[in-house]
């Protein structure tokens, strides 16, 4: 199930020709608040982070929707991040509101709203981490479509397999570079960028889409971090502690890069 999520990414993100570093930007995950309905063992929401009810306030998404559109952006807008994307009150008009761009929900479907009001807009996707929930969820849900991931741990059929986001503190050892952010980055409920979604105590949260553009930031500061990223591979918090493999998807961006900066 998680080889097909994969497939589906990689073709929902792909790119006929990269014609410029910003064109490399093909996923931006919308962390629209830190609310959470669940606490899996596995997720910060046990542990360190706070469950808190803050939202993506209207001025954000216009600021971004303007800023894709000046850009020409045609890439993916994944609506997840660090809390449940059904408990913000205006979800479905946030969807609307970018409905002009390739977007998905990523959501445990517990929360009942119109699901089917929002398939209109975007693709839902819809994570169970507990198999006893799935009644509800299809209850929750009707008529509306969606694809289901299969994230319970305790079953043996779920090919899920968590980083270790929760303990952000350890040592990964990990050696090889991380494709995220040749291809992608991470906008906070308030307009911050952080380096990924993985970056859960929000290490690298120190521009936001007001100062800084998002064609600038992606080719300008993060130039700098992918540049790092490339040569030293991960020796920068969050990505040193970071057990994320992040090469199942975005190598064509990265040869790019190698190609364009690093070779030349």
């Amino acid at each position: 199930m998680e080889a097909e999520h994969i497939a589906r990414i990689k073709e929902k993100i792909n790119s006929s020709s990269i014609e410029d570093e910003f064109h490399c930007l093909r996923s931006i995950c919308l962390s629209i608040t830190d609310y959470c309905n669940l606490s899996c063992s596995y997720c910060p929401h046990a542990t360190f982070f706070k469950n808190r009810k803050i939202f993506m306030k209207d001025i954000v998404v216009e600021e971004l929707s303007k800023q894709l559109l000046k850009y020409n952006f045609d890439g993916m807008i994944s609506i997840s991040g660090m809390g449940e994307p059904t408990l913000h009150p205006n979800l479905i008009e946030i969807v609307k509101a970018l409905s002009m761009f390739s977007i998905q929900v990523i959501s445990n479907g517990l929360n009942s709203i119109d699901y089917k009001k929002l398939t209109k807009y975007a693709e839902l996707i819809i994570s169970l981490h507990r198999k006893e929930d799935l009644h509800l969820i299809q209850k929750n849900l009707g008529t509306a479509q969606y694809i289901l991931r299969n994230h319970d741990i305790s079953d043996q059929n779920s090919s899920f397999t968590p980083c270790n986001r929760y303990e952000v503190n350890s040592v990964a050892n990990l050696h090889h570079i991380c494709h995220y952010p040749f291809y992608k980055t991470t906008i906070d409920y308030d307009g911050s960028y952080l380096l990924c979604q993985e970056d859960w105590k929000r290490y690298s949260k120190k521009h936001t889409i007001f100062d800084i553009d998002i064609y600038k930031y992606f080719t300008e500061y993060l130039h700098n971090m992918k540049m790092n990223m490339y040569l030293y591979s991960r020796n920068i918090l969050p990505c040193s502690c970071c057990n994320v493999d992040g090469r199942l998807i975005g190598e064509e961006y990265v040869e790019y890069f190698k190609q364009k900066y690093i070779e030349r």
